[in-house]
């Protein structure tokens, strides 16, 4: 009799541990492992990620350091090309030079309020020229092909009579001078 009790027992014992073990299996195990496995795929893929990209880094790195190399060579040989502002006087007379070789006379010469950029100051000028077009043309196009940095913002022309031949151009230039410390 004893041993059907501990037979019982035995069965108790072993059906509350395998109800334990299915509890635990269900309740924390599986949750877990699914949770962990969905880890470790991601974590797979942010390796393949990495191994994919890591040979690409250094050509991109490369490539990167190629264009700022160029940058600074542009904005070196675009600084270089700058006027100091003490140097405008001359500049503006070599313009009105360049219109009166080309044949073209100057009846207005204007400088505008300056406009201080960070590292440039924009000195604006207002000209206004009359001549012929093709006068008028090549002078245009000699300004443009001077070494300075200089925009035409605006430009205007207009026939002074329908039967003559000269033209009055209204020019909005913008002149860029260094702003830095020994530009004054």
């Amino acid at each position: 009799m004893t041993s059907t009790i501990w037979q019982r027992k035995n069965w108790i014992v072993g059906a509350v541990l395998l109800g334990a073990t299915s509890l635990y299996v269900w309740l924390f195990y599986l949750p877990n492992y699914r949770h962990v496995e969905a880890l470790r795929a991601q974590l797979e893929d942010k390796n393949a990620f990495i191994l994919q990209t890591s040979g690409k880094l250094p050509i991109q790195i490369a490539k990167a350091q190629k264009e700022v190399d160029e940058v600074r060579r542009y904005t070196q040989t675009w600084s270089e090309r700058l006027p100091r502002l003490a140097d405008l006087p001359q500049l503006y007379a070599k313009l009105d030079r360049v219109a009166n070789d080309a044949g073209v006379s100057t009846t207005q010469f204007k400088p505008l309020p300056e406009v201080e950029l960070t590292t440039l100051t924009q000195c604006p000028v207002t000209v206004e020229m009359t001549g012929t077009f093709s006068e008028l043309f090549n002078t245009i196009r000699q300004i443009e092909s001077l070494p300075y940095v200089l925009w035409i913002e605006d430009l205007k022309l207009d026939k002074m009579r329908q039967d003559s031949e000269t033209i009055t151009c209204e020019a909005r230039l913008v002149i860029f001078t260094s702003n830095s410390g020994d530009s004054n």
